[in-house]
């Protein structure tokens, strides 16, 4: 072999070698180069605490719901019928019958709400609009 074609082979060497040195040395890494950054990772809430979530706003919905049903009976027109209008027009002593009392009672305490159930109705209807309740 002629001293030309070795010295060319040990430079073809040296070259090899150093390629490979320099990928087996500790580089920076990567850029990032997506289009759009990586979105931050956030501590996501268990499956669990979501369920007991969603349980517990149902809960506040069908309260809603009968306290809505409760505000909408008339007490003169609808009430009247049944002695539940009145604890005076019971036709009988009111100790005698003590669940009609606390019915009537809760009938005439639900009366006095209407302006916190309304502000509460809008909320939940702008709450299910927003979060998309079915």
């Amino acid at each position: 072999m002629s001293p030309y074609c070795t010295a060319l082979l040990e430079r073809r060497f040296r070259e090899v070698l150093l390629r490979t040195a320099s990928c087996l040395s500790p580089i920076s890494p990567p850029t990032y180069t997506h289009p759009y950054p990586p979105t931050p990772r956030h501590h996501s809430i268990p499956l669990s605490q979501i369920h007991a979530i969603h349980a517990a706003w149902q809960a506040v919905t069908a309260g809603l719901l009968f306290t809505n049903s409760i505000m909408i009976l008339h007490r003169k027109r609808f009430l009247a019928k049944y002695g539940l209008d009145d604890v005076n027009n019971m036709g009988c002593n009111p100790s005698e019958r003590p669940f009609q009392v606390q019915m009537i009672g809760l009938l005439q305490a639900v009366q006095y709400l209407k302006l916190p159930v309304i502000a509460c109705n809008i909320l939940t209807i702008v709450f299910e609009l927003i979060l998309g309740g079915g």
